[in-house]
């Protein structure tokens, strides 16, 4: 594969079309005005504080979702935000925030994306601030200034010039090439990563849809689950919050896009019992980098057949695939008995003898923080974990407990949850709620002392006064001469 000023005709080093020639203008003093093209021009380099006249023009490597906050001088009412990275050059690149007014603000995000190439002028720059809020919450940049826009003042608009030399430094990394984690070693210094901000380069396994979550209070959200893998990983998870990262990666394609992610979060998450990657406000993602690392994994990702890295069966199939050891309850319970320190999973053919999911609802749909996995009290309207880096961000999902039985015993506190909860119950939890008392019921009966062929994993327990935490992997419903052969 070619490495030509980032172009290549396999596709790793992709660069976008020429940008449309119209000239987009937002702002009050620019609604019907465009940047003039005799203002001079200047780089990012040669920023400094003050009110900047000159033209910026740059490439947008990030952009956020819009955000609102109390206005502080008007009481009662919000000011609205928007934050992207701006980058001219191979080694410039600065963070710009936008405050305005709702219309505003709104109309100034749908004017651009992510890989457009935009200009400005008449913005104030400042030296960088560098509190625990910037440094927690906003991305890094290499200038030692930050930009801001105001909304009276300010132009902001798609550039309408040859932007051929910042379609060149979109493929170009923000940091060394070699600055990043492989997946296995994500997956296997899981206790000494977990919580950081770190980079990785990976190709897309897979681009899975975009979900609309709604939050307990009441707040609307999109979420959207890849897979990315390796040479060293089949299948690592990536999750995106975001909306404008979520509508980046629709340009993404399995096995044909390389992605450089720059400080994203990497975190164990309980249900699964793995690490996985989610994207935050600090992070930049370079795709298809012009890198001999880039094109080696490309290569590699390319030449990988499909059942190779399992494309035609998803990571539940393949982890279930893999559960071979058929317990009965009593084995189950002399398993957990002996109160074993590794995580173990099994098989049990076993009738449903508990499941309440017609009961208070709260005991089987649950509100969890989305940033560290805390469970909410149930009028909580934030994490109120001290240590959490981002309270106001919720999941609502399932947390259903139930019981199995077979001819040796009885079990409580098999928990069936989240995605797998949806496979089974087929519907999400928007759906469930939207049932009445009378539907929930007839639902239970479906389940309710009925076969099941179950697979199960056992987290133990790290306090010896806890029980081991069961989890339902799958669920599926078998007939009685099934049942009989198979019960242990």
């Amino acid at each position: 594969m070619s490495l030509n000023k980032g172009r290549s005709t396999h596709g790793l080093l992709s660069i976008q079309g020429a940008y449309q020639q119209h000239h987009l203008s937002v702002g009050k003093s620019s609604v019907n005005a465009a940047v003039s093209f005799d203002v001079e021009r200047v780089t990012i380099k040669d920023l400094g504080v003050g009110v900047e006249k000159r033209k910026l023009v740059g490439l947008v490597i990030a952009k956020y979702e819009t955000r609102s906050f109390p206005d502080k001088k008007q009481h009662g009412q919000l000011k609205y935000q928007l934050s992207f990275v701006l980058r001219d050059s191979a080694e410039y690149f600065i963070n710009v925030t936008c405050w305005g007014h709702e219309v505003f603000i709104k109309g100034l995000s749908e004017t651009f994306k992510i890989g457009d190439t935009v200009e400005m002028c008449n913005f104030m720059v400042q030296t960088k601030t560098t509190t625990e809020t910037d440094i927690k919450y906003r991305p890094s940049s290499s200038s030692m200034y930050q930009i801001t826009v105001n909304e009276t003042h300010s132009t902001v608009s798609q550039f309408s010039g040859d932007d051929s030399e910042f379609r060149f430094i979109s493929s170009l990394p923000i940091v060394d090439a070699q600055d990043y984690y492989a997946l296995v070693d994500i997956v296997s210094y899981s206790k000494n990563l977990n919580g950081l901000n770190v980079n990785l380069m990976a190709a897309i396994k897979d681009v899975g849809v975009t979900k609309d979550i709604v939050t307990k209070t009441g707040r609307r959200m999109k979420r959207r689950e890849l897979k990315l893998f390796d040479e060293t990983c089949v299948s690592f998870p990536l999750i995106i919050w975001d909306s404008e990262l979520s509508e980046f990666a629709d340009s993404w394609q399995c096995k044909e896009t390389i992605l450089f992610l720059r400080d994203v979060k990497v975190s164990f998450e309980d249900f699964r019992q793995q690490m996985v990657a989610t994207c935050t406000s600090k992070t930049i993602i370079i795709t298809n980098p012009d890198t001999a690392e880039a094109q080696h994994l490309y290569s590699y990702a390319s030449s990988i057949q499909l059942d190779e890295t399992f494309d035609d069966v998803n990571d539940e199939e393949i982890m279930l695939m893999n559960i071979v050891d058929v317990y009965n309850i009593n084995d189950l319970q002399m398993k957990l008995d002996n109160q074993e320190s590794n995580v173990w999973q099994g098989i049990i053919f076993a009738v449903v003898s508990s499941f309440d999911i017609d009961e208070d609802a709260s005991k089987c749909v649950v509100t969890r923080c989305s940033s560290c996995n805390r469970r909410l009290p149930r009028y909580a309207s934030h994490c109120l974990s001290e240590n959490c880096n981002d309270p106001f961000q919720f999941t609502v999902s399932f947390e259903i407990s139930l019981s199995l039985s077979d001819h040796t015993n009885g079990q409580s506190g098999f928990m069936l949850m989240r995605n797998v909860a949806e496979k089974v119950l087929q519907m999400d939890v928007v759906s469930f709620n939207q049932l009445s008392p009378t539907q929930k019921t007839e639902l239970k009966w479906k389940f309710l002392m009925e076969r099941f062929k179950v697979y199960f994993k056992v987290n133990p327990t790290k306090r010896e006064s806890s029980k081991a935490f069961i989890s339902v992997l799958g669920m599926e419903a078998i007939n009685s001469i099934d049942f009989i052969k198979n019960s242990r």
